[in-house]
């Protein structure tokens, strides 16, 4: 039988997906005072709050990595 081999990224990322679910559906119970809503709000935010976890480190890379490009070019041009 082929057990799936959990690994520290996998706990992380569910955690996390699991955490974003239970704020969503809190919010939506509480201020919106709906369970469809809180469930909306529930799978809305597991599915973007990991991705965001992932995605933010990435971009902020991104722009470290062209401002020392454009300050390169600025340089290379004075």
């Amino acid at each position: 039988m082929n057990m799936i081999k959990w690994d520290w990224g996998m706990i992380f990322g569910t955690s996390i997906a699991l955490l974003g679910f239970i704020i969503g559906l809190l919010y939506g119970l509480f201020k919106k005072d709906s369970l469809a809503e809180g469930f909306l709000y529930g799978f809305i935010l597991a599915i973007l709050l990991p991705l965001a976890l992932i995605i933010i480190p990435v971009l902020i890379v991104l722009l470290i990595i062209g401002l020392i490009i454009i300050l390169l070019i600025g340089i290379s041009l004075i």
